[in-house]
């Protein structure tokens, strides 16, 4: 079969999939990092807006969960992709995550 180049054709294709998935992954990544971002952004945002306390409270509550939720589905994607060394120091050493963020991240039971 190698004589005809069935051989390194089959081949050709697994590394094109092969690519194909770990674009995919590299994107699903970047998603993941960029979702957090943004949660972070909307949390610092509203955290100078203290025009009503209730809504206030309300939002912040909202953002931190936002922001525990996209620290977990980060810190997910990383393991799943191999990144298991230091996962979350990795993620605290690139965003400021707030305290209260943090303090919820210990609440899950995994």
């Amino acid at each position: 079969m190698q004589k005809f180049g069935l051989q390194r054709n089959s081949s050709s294709q697994y590394r094109a999939i092969e690519l194909e998935v770990v674009k995919e992954q590299a994107s699903s990544l970047g998603r993941a990092g960029r979702k957090l971002r943004l949660s972070l952004m909307c949390y610092q945002k509203n955290q100078g807006s203290d025009s009503n306390l209730d809504v206030s409270n309300t939002l912040e509550i909202s953002s931190i969960l936002e922001i525990t939720n996209n620290v977990w589905e980060l810190m997910l994607q990383r393991e799943l992709l191999g990144f298991t060394e230091s996962n979350l120091q990795w993620v605290l050493s690139n965003y400021v995550i707030p305290q209260p963020a943090l303090d919820r991240l210990g609440l899950y039971d995994c």
